[in-house]
């Protein structure tokens, strides 16, 4: 069983996905039910519960025999409701941050591989590919909707290492606009392509990227290689073929009743430049 947060996947996550499924499926027997969680739509006490419930009604024939989930909402929602599901049952996790997942003090029957994805990696690439930065932009992600991200607020300001942080992923898209319409020299917007308005609760991806760039007169960077050639100078991403044959690595060690390692998995994160 794949539990995952969202239904709307960008290309990387469609990458690990595909990856996925294969590398399950080259290594036995196995068929791989998918459930969208969609839990940023519906936010909802009542609605996870029921939700939960329903799994466990219609699986009930066929209960899984590995849990498989991704980021860190999805992972908070299998620890929290499953004595609804399938008690005791083996957990994978996968593309959550190590922040997260080490404050949740998860079970034994829990394990997977986690990220390093801090603010401090998107430090590193603004301040190598372009010195003489002196304001860091962020748009696009708005927490807690990050799947495997830790770029609040708090962690942001720690990590600016002399850069002054404007984050912008709070607004309405209209007021991120008129915003980045404003910057000065020396400032640099980076875009993190799960975004919503919070005004209309519309998902924009792509299109928001698409709207900054029309407005923004300095560099923009994102996190979603995909991008590069549509106007984005450089981005920064995982490398999610690897990361889902080591999750499916674990859920097929998991079937046969071996446990695996709660290693942790440093980000992997490169730097692609236009």
């Amino acid at each position: 069983m794949l539990l995952t947060p969202e239904s709307r996947w960008d290309q990387g996550l469609h990458e690990f996905y595909d990856q996925l499924q294969q590398s399950l499926e080259a290594g036995g027997n196995v068929t791989l039910y998918r459930e969208s969680l969609d839990l940023q739509e519906f936010p909802y006490e009542a609605y996870r519960l029921n939700l939960a419930r329903w799994f466990r009604e219609k699986y009930k024939n066929i209960p899984p025999d590995v849990i498989i989930v991704t980021g860190q909402q999805a992972l908070r929602f299998g620890l929290q409701y499953e004595k609804w599901m399938w008690p005791g049952t083996p957990v994978v996790f996968s593309l959550a941050s190590d922040v997260d997942v080490i404050q949740m003090n998860l079970p034994p029957h829990f394990n997977g591989k986690v990220l390093r994805a801090n603010f401090s990696n998107v430090v590193h690439m603004v301040k190598t590919l372009l010195p003489e930065t002196t304001q860091l932009v962020l748009t696009g992600n708005v927490p807690p909707g990050e799947m495997n991200r830790t770029f609040f607020r708090q962690q942001a300001l720690q990590m600016a290492d002399e850069l002054r942080i404007q984050d912008l992923r709070y607004l309405p898209m209209q007021d991120v606009l008129e915003q980045v319409r404003k910057l000065p020299a020396g400032a640099v917007i980076f875009h993190g392509m799960q975004s919503a308005d919070r005004a209309s609760a519309r998902q924009y991806g792509a299109d928001a990227l698409k709207s900054i760039l029309t407005q923004a007169q300095q560099p923009v960077l994102t996190d979603d290689p995909v991008q590069l050639g549509q106007g984005a100078l450089a981005a920064l991403s995982f490398d999610f073929t690897e990361l889902a044959k080591e999750t499916a690595a674990l859920a097929l060690q998991a079937k046969a009743g071996r446990d695996g390692s709660r290693d942790l998995i440093s980000s992997g994160w490169i730097a692609l430049i236009d």
